[in-house]
């Protein structure tokens, strides 16, 4: 299934950090799901992480990677 880039919904306000892109993607319950994320900063700096779980049906999955 393909990202739906989906900036507009749930964008911080003007004034707060805008550094984010938000992406969106249906996910089917008590089936075991895949998601892979990664990030390239300047020079070396990068991260890449997956994470593997399985949805239960009802609920909302946020994933976010941080640098720090």
């Amino acid at each position: 299934m393909p990202f739906i880039n989906t900036q507009d919904m749930g964008m911080p306000k003007a004034g707060q950090d805008l550094a984010f892109d938000y992406y969106e993607i249906p996910v089917r319950p008590d089936v075991e799901t895949e998601v892979s994320m990664m990030w390239e900063g300047p020079r070396t700096l990068s991260c890449f992480i997956t994470i593997t779980f399985t949805p239960k049906a009802g609920r909302y999955y946020q994933f976010m990677l941080n640098k720090g």
